[in-house]
């Protein structure tokens, strides 16, 4: 694997226009995602090119492709921000907590039809842009702890719709689409 070029963040602002940012709004996040932080969870990631595709791999203090889920190579919140502002959280079966992913679905800030109608039904949350720019985050809290699968949903225009509860980690950009906490919901509110 070869390090991928570096790629712009991007920030929205109150009105869902994107601008470019390249720096994680520490404060902010640190505000927003405080059910998270409370948990030291965290890895860092970085851009590397594999077999012509860019990935966002986990990596070590010395951008190092790791395991994330091997607590060794967990680390606080204020560790992995020292270290670089691409930063993960990883989810596992001992946390409340759900991230929805909606990829492809953002063309110049506009989501695409099916997004747009979801995120009106399901429970407002703090919601961010992708790394690529053109995907969606979605952060829950659950109340109650069903087995909940790793779901996939692939749309016939390329977009998608992840759904993880635990076994994987994701990638936080503070980028933010939707300006809300972490909303606290029971599986059968979404």
């Amino acid at each position: 694997m070869k390090k991928a070029p570096q790629k712009n963040f991007l920030q929205s602002s109150s009105n869902n226009q994107l601008n470019i940012s390249k720096k994680l709004q520490t404060n902010h996040i640190k505000k927003r995602l405080k059910p998270l932080i409370q948990h030291d969870k965290f890895v860092n990631w970085d851009y590397l090119e594999r077999d012509g595709k860019t990935i966002k791999p986990p990596v070590n203090n010395k951008m190092i492709p790791i395991n994330a889920q091997s607590s060794a190579n967990w680390r606080s919140f204020d560790e992995a921000i020292e270290i670089s502002d691409k930063i993960g959280f990883v989810l596992t079966c001992d946390d409340p907590f759900l991230f929805i992913d909606l990829d492809h679905v953002l063309t110049n800030g506009n989501l695409c039809g099916w997004a747009n109608s979801l995120l009106d039904e399901l429970p407002t949350t703090y919601t961010e842009v992708s790394p690529s720019g053109d995907g969606i985050h979605l952060y829950y809290m659950l109340d109650d702890s069903p087995h909940i699968p790793s779901n996939k949903h692939a749309m016939k225009d390329k977009s998608s719709l992840e759904v993880y509860f635990n076994n994987r980690y994701f990638t936080i950009t503070g980028n933010i689409y939707k300006d809300a906490p972490i909303a606290s919901v029971s599986w059968s509110d979404l």
